[in-house]
C-alpha cells in the first residue's frame, strides 16, 4: 500500500470515528429534557375528624428537568408553585342564636413544591402511555381566605400553620410527540400529603393534611 492510499484510509477512518463519537454524544444528550407545565386542580384537606371539608378550585405550575435512565424509565425533578386549601359551607347566627344565613368560605395555602418522580413508559408506541410516582416536599409561602357572604371573615397567617409539607405523588398520562424535539404531556395527577398542616400536634383531632388532584398540561423539549 502506497503512502497516498494509506493517507486516504486514515482520513476515512478518522471521519468514521468522528461521526461515531458525535452520534454517541447526541444520543447521550437526547436523554435530557426540560419543560414547563401547568394545571387546574381541586384541593382539600383530609384526615380531619372535626368537620368535612369540600374541594376548592386551585392551580399548579412550574418547570421540570427529566433524564432518561433507560429507554422506558426516566427520573423527573420539578419546581412548582402550587395552591392548596379547602372550602366549606356554614351557617352563622347572632348573639341570640338567631340564624343570619349561610355562606361558603374558602381557604388557600400557596406552596413552593419540589417533586421527585420516577416515570415509566407503559407502551412503546410513538404516543406513549406513562405512569409516574414519587415524593414531594413543599414550603408554605402565603395563605388567606375568601368568603362568599357578608358573614364573619377569617384572617390567617403562614405563622399559624406548619411551614413544611411533604407527601406522595402518583399520575397517569400521555407523552405525545408534536415536533422533532418537542412533546406534549397530558397527565392526571394526585398529590397526597402526609404532614400535619395545623400546629395541633400528632394527638390532636384537628390534624388535617393536604390533598389535591390536577389535570396537567406540559411541554417537554428534548435537548
Amino acid at each position: 500500500m502506497n503512502k497516498k492510499a494509506a493517507y486516504h484510509k486514515f482520513i476515512i477512518s478518522l471521519l468514521l470515528l468522528t461521526n461515531f463519537a458525535v452520534g454517541q454524544d447526541n444520543e447521550a444528550g437526547s436523554k435530557l429534557s426540560i419543560g414547563i407545565h401547568g394545571a387546574p386542580s381541586a384541593a382539600t384537606w383530609w384526615g380531619n375528624q372535626v368537620f368535612t371539608r369540600d374541594y376548592r378550585l386551585s392551580f399548579t405550575g412550574g418547570f421540570a428537568v427529566q433524564y432518561a435512565v433507560k429507554p422506558r424509565f426516566s427520573v423527573r425533578i420539578e419546581a412548582n408553585y402550587e395552591r392548596k386549601g379547602f372550602s366549606y359551607s356554614f351557617s352563622y347566627t347572632d348573639v341570640n342564636a338567631n340564624s343570619l344565613g349561610t355562606g361558603n368560605q374558602s381557604f388557600y395555602f400557596d406552596y413552593i413544591t419540589l417533586p421527585l418522580l420516577a416515570k415509566f413508559d407503559l407502551t412503546k408506541n410513538k404516543v406513549k402511555l406513562y405512569t409516574n410516582g414519587g415524593i414531594y416536599v413543599g414550603y408554605l409561602v402565603r395563605c388567606g381566605s375568601q368568603t362568599s357572604s357578608s358573614g364573619p371573615q377569617s384572617t390567617i397567617s403562614p405563622s399559624d400553620y406548619m411551614r413544611t409539607d411533604y407527601g406522595f405523588i402518583g399520575g397517569l398520562g400521555l407523552d405525545i410527540p408534536i415536533m422533532q424535539h418537542v412533546a406534549l404531556l397530558l397527565e392526571a395527577r394526585e398529590n397526597l400529603g402526609i404532614a400535619a398542616i395545623t400546629k395541633g400536634g400528632a394527638g390532636s383531632i384537628e390534624n388535617p393534611r393536604n390533598q389535591s388532584v390536577a389535570l396537567m398540561i406540559g411541554i417537554r423539549y428534548k435537548l
